[in-house]
């Protein structure tokens, strides 16, 4: 959940919604309302949330496929990519 780097803590509130508190404006932020993660123009993805992200690509990337391509690379050879890049971000 704590995709962005600037993200210092995540809980529900008192009715089930996620909140998760900015480290840039000092508050909690709705993120079930859209007031947070992917609709922020601060929102910096942290190198573990990238990684875990692309292993779910490569994973997936077979039931995705188009004659055994995956935007445009053949779906073993995008596996690999994503999960090598995966790698390379948690070193």
């Amino acid at each position: 959940m704590n995709s962005c780097k600037h993200c210092m803590g995540v809980k529900k509130n008192e009715i089930g919604e996620q909140l998760a508190l900015c480290e840039c404006s000092g508050q909690w932020e709705n993120v079930t309302l859209g007031d947070c993660f992917n609709n922020c123009d601060g929102q910096e993805l942290t190198p573990d949330y990238v990684a875990k992200r692309l292993e779910q690509l490569a994973y997936t990337a077979y039931s995705w496929h188009i004659n055994d391509k995956v935007v445009g690379i053949l779906v073993t050879e995008f596996e690999q990519l994503m999960t090598i890049a995966a790698q390379m971000i948690m070193r």
